[in-house]
């Protein structure tokens, strides 16, 4: 493919999630399969006498030829073939993530017997009436499509077992983390690498009995983590109160590196001695096809333990007092005894909206 890719000289893709994953990772398969059947997805999986349930199946895959190992391997070799040269590593697994398909010992290591629902389990979002059409559309879609990508709701036997598979394809990762590490380790520059851990979105995983993602941002979704290892200048641990965002990854990795961050780059650097605890917005599309005039844009803001959400072309929206109740079961929206918290917030919306325009040095006026 052609080089750079977004910057990066060196590059093995692997695209899709599950056992389902393509890319690079498709020809190393072939080889290691030398020949043999593709085992990838439904029609390959084994059979085990449990009941067929959307985004779940046995895969025939085996651990070594599974996406996760493969993402693993590619990292210790990329460590291993490296000078003292100055290098960034992206490694990014696949998993966690529908469909949950973790291979061999991983998907039986944890009982669904013994895992426990989410407290707003039973507040299913499909019963709500505070919440604009498109967004309940996207839910009659899901239980229409379960084997796709649209949220959807299911009972708690069926919750639990995927629950526990997530745990199971969480586990190898953070083995394969191990291994990495542990590659990093003997080439002897582990004491002076930045080592950053961080995910792009959670998933439903139950809350409000629903799975995958999309339509509101409850916090089981948008709040993920990030751990930041900095061995040279922070060899201690601490653990900060300051909200980030996405968009605050590439400027606090450029000035961890020394570099400059290009004028207009949205967001700031979050390890700077001066960094204020500024609201996070949330800017999301939604999915047009679950309305008849494509508008299912919404914004959210979370700041100071209350999150809200403003929906695209409705009145309804979403109020949550976080610290009162971190369950999200009683939206304050239109709460008159919550009003000047809402306007507060629509206020800091605004704020941050202004604040994270696009400042790029590009014409605006004709000469």
């Amino acid at each position: 493919m052609p080089l750079p890719y977004y910057g990066f000289d060196h590059v093995r893709l692997c695209i899709g999630h599950g056992d389902q994953v393509e890319g690079h990772y498709s020809g190393w398969l072939k080889d290691k399969l030398t020949g043999a059947p593709d085992p990838r997805g439904r029609a390959g999986a084994l059979e085990d006498g449990s009941p067929e349930t959307p985004q779940i199946w046995r895969t025939a895959l085996s651990e070594e030829h599974y996406p996760t190992s493969y993402v693993g391997e590619q990292a210790c070799e990329f460590l291993e073939e490296q000078d003292d040269t100055p290098f960034i590593l992206v490694v990014s697994f696949p998993d966690p993530h529908h469909p949950f398909t973790p291979p061999g010992r991983y998907f039986d290591l944890y009982d669904p017997a013994n895992i426990p629902l989410p407290k707003s389990f039973g507040h299913r979002t499909n019963a709500r009436s505070d919440l604009p059409n498109h967004i309940q559309r996207m839910y009659e879609i899901g239980a229409e499509k379960p084997d796709e990508f649209w949220p959807f709701h299911t009972d708690d036997e069926a919750m639990r077992r995927m629950i526990a598979l997530n745990y199971g394809a969480i586990t190898m990762i953070d083995e394969q983390v191990g291994v990495v590490m542990q590659a990093l380790k003997n080439t002897g520059k582990s004491e002076n690498t930045n080592i950053i851990y961080m995910s792009d979105h959670g998933d439903y995983m139950g809350d409000h009995g629903t799975v995958l993602k999309g339509g509101v941002h409850s916090h089981g979704l948008i709040r993920v983590p990030l751990i930041w290892s900095d061995p040279v200048n922070h060899p201690g641990m601490d653990v900060t109160g300051i909200q980030g965002s996405a968009i605050d990854f590439a400027p606090t990795l450029l000035q961890k590196a020394g570099l400059k961050v290009p004028y207009g780059m949205q967001g700031r650097d979050l390890l700077a001695d001066d960094v204020k605890n500024l609201p996070v917005l949330i800017e999301d599309s939604g999915f047009l096809m679950a309305s008849d005039d494509g508008r299912t844009a919404f914004r959210s803001l979370v700041h100071d333990s209350w999150r809200m959400s403003v929906f695209e072309g409705s009145d309804l929206g979403e109020l949550f007092n976080l610290s009162e109740d971190p369950d999200e079961l009683d939206n304050r929206w239109a709460d008159p005894a919550a009003t000047s918290k809402k306007m507060a917030m629509m206020h800091l919306l605004i704020e941050r909206q202004i604040a994270l325009r696009s400042k790029s040095l590009i014409p605006s006026h004709q000469a």
